[in-house]
């Protein structure tokens, strides 16, 4: 496999923008409607600073 070939595969396996943002919806629908839980704005970005603490090696607030 060249470098270019490789290149191209992570390209082609990494998800859009917007792929991203229809995988969130299809999960927060799922969670809704399987589990009774209503996911907020809030609880995504509350979410999203987690993940950026743990990624940084940063102490995380409990959940």
């Amino acid at each position: 496999m060249t470098m270019r070939d490789l290149i191209a595969e992570l390209a082609g396996a990494t998800p859009t923008q917007e792929e991203l943002r229809k995988r969130y919806e299809e999960t927060k629908a799922y969670c809704e409607t399987h589990f009774g839980v209503t996911l907020t704005d809030e609880d995504h970005d509350r979410v999203e600073k987690i993940w950026q603490d743990l990624e940084a090696g940063r102490e995380v607030e409990s959940l």
